[in-house]
C-alpha cells in the first residue's frame, strides 16, 4: 500500500506556515482544547500522548497556561522534519517525542490522549484509532472531521498539493461504536470555536465540517 499520508512533504510551502504559527500564534483549537482538558485535571499529574504532534502548537499552549506542571507530555508523529522543527522552539522536548506510525503500533500508555487534525488523513483509520485507543486509560479528545456519513476520500489534484493524501470524514455513528466498543462512555460532542463551527472548502469540490469529541473510559 502507498504510503498516501498527510507529511511535509504534503504540501511542502505548509511548514513555513506551521512555522510561523508556533512564533507567533495562539491557535484557538489548542485553547478550546485545554479548556476540556482543565476540567478533567486534579492534584494529581497525568501523562498525556498528543498524537499527530506536528510542531508541538499543543505543548505550546499548555505551558504558557503553566499547565506543564500539572500534565506529563509525550508528542507523537511520523514525520521528522517537523518534530526537528518543534525541537527548534522547545528543546525541553528532546526525550518527550516519539516518530511512529500510529496505524502500525500503538504509542505508550497514558491518562489522556488528544488528536487534533490527526486522524482524517490515517490510511486506515480502524486501526490508528484502535491503537491509540487501547494506550488510553482515561480521556480521549478527537478534533477531527466528522458528519452524517462517512467519506473516504484521497486528494491528489496537483495544483494544491504535492503528493497525494487522505482528507477522510468520519460518521457521528462509526466514531461512537469505536468509542463504545473500547469500553469509552460519557461521549460529548462540541462545535470547533476555530472554525465557528461551519463547514468549509478545504480544496474544490472538498467540504469538512471540524467537531470536538471527547469519551471517557469506562473500567468494569
Amino acid at each position: 500500500m502507498k504510503n498516501f499520508k498527510n507529511s511535509s512533504k504534503t504540501k511542502i510551502k505548509d511548514i513555513q506556515l506551521y512555522e510561523q504559527r508556533i512564533k507567533k500564534i495562539d491557535l484557538i483549537w489548542v485553547s478550546q482544547i485545554i479548556n476540556i482538558l482543565k476540567r478533567h485535571l486534579n492534584k494529581k499529574k497525568i501523562s498525556l500522548n498528543d498524537c499527530g504532534c506536528n510542531l508541538f502548537q499543543l505543548y505550546k499552549g499548555i505551558k504558557k497556561k503553566r499547565l506543564n506542571t500539572k500534565i506529563s507530555y509525550r508528542g507523537y508523529d511520523h514525520d521528522k522534519n517537523y518534530i526537528k522543527l518543534g525541537l527548534k522552539y522547545f528543546p525541553e522536548l528532546k526525550k518527550n517525542f516519539k516518530i511512529v506510525d500510529l496505524e502500525k503500533r500503538p504509542p505508550k500508555k497514558a491518562e489522556v490522549s488528544i488528536l487534533s487534525a490527526t486522524m482524517e488523513h490515517f490510511i486506515n483509520p480502524d486501526k490508528g484509532l484502535k491503537n491509540i485507543l487501547s494506550a488510553t486509560k482515561r480521556l480521549i479528545i478527537i478534533r477531527s472531521f466528522f458528519g452524517e456519513r462517512k467519506i473516504k476520500k484521497l486528494f491528489k489534484n496537483r495544483n494544491f498539493v504535492d503528493n497525494p493524501y487522505y482528507i477522510n470524514q468520519f460518521s457521528f455513528s462509526w466514531i461512537k461504536k469505536k468509542l463504545s466498543n473500547q469500553n469509552f462512555k460519557k461521549i460529548n460532542i462540541y462545535k470547533d470555536k476555530a472554525t465557528k463551527g461551519k463547514s468549509r472548502m478545504i480544496y474544490p469540490g472538498i467540504d469538512r465540517k471540524f467537531f470536538i469529541i471527547t469519551a471517557e473510559k469506562h473500567e468494569n
